[in-house]
């Protein structure tokens, strides 16, 4: 997974404190494709997978002090 840039991760906290809905947004999505999960094909789990990890990764980035909505 890429990592973010110091400069990149203090964007996205700054643009997480001012809009708290951005988290709230990324926390409903990687909710929604954790329960979409149940009802994949086979051939779609891998890519349905990779959507969680990687919105799991950039919620880490942005609430790196625990803060995740």
């Amino acid at each position: 997974m890429k990592q973010l840039t110091k400069d990149q991760k203090q964007s996205f906290e700054t643009l997480a404190r001012q809009f708290p809905e951005f988290g709230r947004f990324l926390a409903d999505w990687r909710q929604h494709e954790l329960e979409s999960l149940v009802f994949a094909a086979p051939g779609t789990m891998d890519v349905i997978r990779g959507r969680v990890q990687a919105l799991t990764e950039l919620q880490k980035g942005i609430f790196s002090r625990g803060d995740t909505p």
